[in-house]
């Protein structure tokens, strides 16, 4: 509803919702201001006659304490509460609201601590919009905690990132760590909300992350907070975010300073899952830089090292097969005479959980591109490199029986590489390999 009339707003809503001219309950009203007066008590006739209300929109219309009680008292099916510059400076009651998903609380000067930590118990809030003011911190949105109460939470409105971004440089420059961890902490928890890194204004993403990643390259950096900012950037870059959300240099810096990670800190599973998972986005795919191939000397040197193949040997694993088509060739032939890698790599695709499990497709082809690639590059393979490679054939046929066309791929693939295996691993492993069946099932779908 909107009213033009100028007069005061009671006498008005009174007539309007005089139960004459009322036929259905009214569930949704909005009210702009423009010339009316809004006396104490104004709430009152809508609270009679409109107790079903599930959306109330009255931004501008100056909003008491005691309205604002009767809001939360009379109103127990709200669902939207727009309040934005009503004068309010309290919310204590709004506890009551238990149906309520969206409160706009803009530029009102709202800072009884009290009142507001009533919001940690709206279960079914889902976006609080508020300018959320970094100089009213000691009284103002502990944002941190109330995120912790509700997950679902979005938090819109004045740029929330943008204060907290200001609040960390001066805090940095005044070399505050312990306040500086905590707030890191808080924006990295409200990237995590279910808004997401979208619920923030882009420019001030933009700038956070390409600050966060200079800040990944300073002495000052701790451990802990090398895993905090690998959890930003994860939040931050994936599913597409960082090649849709930001310009062509913006990858490299998010690259180097990753790789910086890898280099000065031994971080614990999490933080290496953390780390691969980042480095294995298409957005680092052929970049022009030195930092592509020290992105793959670090991937392989990872395989080497893994024991299982967990889900950073799969992140590993994309990272290499994405670079297939333009690697250096010489830095491929490098990585095919590396002994060691070939060892480590074989044995963890013979022992890999994936050849067993259902949709494993996509890793499975990942694999076979680059024993292919291998195959084509050979090299002379001493005995136990030899006996991994018909290991993995075997296991590659059990994998795949009943997928003809994968089955003639792998049996081609074999074929390339029987030219490089040890003449005695050949003799004594490879006519053991059952494949009669299989030769069975492609005569029969090729007839």
């Amino acid at each position: 509803m909107l009213f033009s009339v100028s007069t005061d707003a009671t006498p008005a809503l009174e007539t309007i919702f005089n139960p004459f001219y009322q036929e259905d309950p009214v569930t949704k009203l909005r009210i702009e201001r423009n010339q009316f007066t809004f006396p104490v008590g104004w709430i009152a006739p809508i609270a009679r006659q409109a107790p079903h209300l599930v959306y109330l929109y009255i931004p501008s219309c100056h909003l008491g304490n005691t309205d604002f009680q009767t809001i939360c008292n009379s109103f127990p099916n709200l669902e939207e509460l727009i309040i934005t510059n009503t004068g309010l400076k309290s919310i204590a009651g709004i506890q009551k609201l238990k149906h309520l998903e969206v409160l706009d609380l803009r530029e009102n000067d709202v800072s009884e601590s009290k009142s507001l930590k009533e919001l940690s118990s709206l279960e079914s809030l889902r976006e609080l919009i508020a300018d959320f003011d970094k100089n009213h911190s000691n009284q103002y949105f502990n944002v941190d905690n109330l995120l912790k109460s509700n997950e679902k939470l979005r938090l819109l409105g004045a740029d929330v990132l943008k204060e907290y971004f200001e609040a960390l440089q001066l805090e940095k420059i005044k070399g505050n760590w312990p306040v500086f961890y905590n707030m890191l902490k808080t924006v990295r928890n409200m990237m995590h909300t279910g808004g997401g890194p979208e619920q923030f204004i882009l420019d001030t993403r933009r700038k956070y992350l390409v600050w966060l990643t200079e800040f990944m390259l300073l002495d000052e950096l701790t451990e802990e907070g090398a895993f905090i900012c690998l959890q930003t950037l994860v939040f931050l870059t994936q599913k597409g975010r960082l090649t849709r959300d930001f310009d062509e240099s913006v990858p490299e810096l998010v690259l180097k300073a990753v790789l910086h990670i890898d280099n000065i800190f031994d971080l614990n599973k999490k933080g290496d899952q953390l780390m691969w998972n980042i480095l294995q986005d298409d957005a680092f795919c052929n970049l022009e830089s030195e930092l592509e191939d020290e992105l793959v000397d670090a991937t392989i040197q990872t395989m080497m090292e893994l024991e299982t193949t967990d889900r950073i040997f799969l992140c590993c694993q994309k990272i290499l097969n994405d670079r297939l088509c333009y690697m250096k060739p010489e830095q491929f032939s490098e990585i095919c005479k590396n002994i060691k890698f070939r060892k480590r790599y074989l044995f963890l695709i013979c022992t890999g959980y994936f050849f067993f499990s259902k949709g494993a497709r996509r890793e499975l082809d990942q694999c076979f591109r680059f024993l292919m690639a291998m195959a084509q590059n050979p090299v002379e393979e001493h005995l136990k490199v030899s006996s991994y490679f018909v290991r993995i054939f075997s296991q590659l046929l059990h994998a795949l029986t009943g997928f003809v066309r994968m089955e003639v791929l792998v049996l081609h693939w074999f074929n390339e590489l029987a030219f490089s295996l040890n003449k005695e691993v050949f003799d004594q492993y490879v006519l053991t390999v059952h494949i009669k069946p299989i030769l069975r099932v492609h005569n029969k779908n090729v007839v």
